[in-house]
């Protein structure tokens, strides 16, 4: 579970400081995935940055039990010379995985099918960002985080991860992020909206998606662009 305990949030300075999160006091059970919708610019990604520590509340806390995957994936913390294979043992080793079963199951769902020695530097985006999912789904973590899509969307990939993703919700937790309510409805649990710097709970998805589908277009500018976005989603986000 987690739960936010009086989070105020701004970034910026001054005049040209932002108020993200005014006061929020929010509390969800491990019971059930979480899935959040807004708008561009609406706070979204900065929930997930809270979420997962690499951002601080202005004031407040924020309380979790349990493991949460890294916002961003696992492969940013690889070197100008790490290998795919010398990551995956890595991480197998941090989080006290078999590293035979991290390492086949990332080469299924990459398709990899050798070539576990190229170094990750040298991989092209879309071919780094499947490794990157793979190898977050290949830890079997309490909580996965997901800004945007649960899986890379990628064509030849797709149906494994769909597969891996409905293995790992039958024990464990989805925290996803999206301003498509195509997306959201894609899942079930319990479901959100953030905006106007606090977040909504619904009871289940389709009733956050109604309620989302219903609000004016947002009048906040998006301060912070995105340098990894994909067709129709994400595209500018704090």
């Amino acid at each position: 579970m987690f739960a936010f305990h009086s989070v105020t949030y701004d970034i910026g300075h001054g005049l040209h400081k932002l108020r993200v999160f005014d006061d929020l006091s929010v509390g969800i059970p491990d019971s059930r995935n979480l899935i959040v919708l807004g708008h561009p610019g609406s706070g979204k990604t900065a929930f997930l940055r809270l979420l997962d520590g690499r951002e601080k509340p202005t004031q407040g806390w924020v309380e979790k039990r349990g493991t949460f995957s890294p916002l961003g994936g696992l492969a940013r913390f690889a070197t100008p010379t790490t290998t795919i294979r010398g990551l995956i043992a890595k991480f197998a080793r941090i989080y006290k995985v078999d590293v035979k079963t991290l390492t086949a199951l990332i080469e299924w769902l990459c398709g990899f099918d050798g070539g576990l020695e190229r170094q990750i530097a040298t991989l092209p985006p879309l071919e780094r960002r499947v490794f990157d999912y793979a190898l977050v789904y290949g830890i079997p973590f309490d909580h996965y985080m997901f800004d945007g899509s649960a899986t890379p969307r990628h064509p030849q990939a797709e149906e494994r991860f769909q597969q891996v993703l409905a293995n790992r919700m039958r024990t464990k937790r989805l925290i996803l992020t999206t301003r498509t309510p195509r997306l959201a409805a894609a899942f079930q649990g319990s479901g959100a909206i953030v905006g106007g710097g606090t977040i909504r709970l619904y009871p289940t998805v389709a009733e956050a998606i109604d309620a989302f589908q219903k609000l004016p277009p947002p009048l906040i500018i998006p301060l912070v662009a995105s340098t990894a976005t994909t067709p129709n989603e994400e595209e500018v986000e704090i």
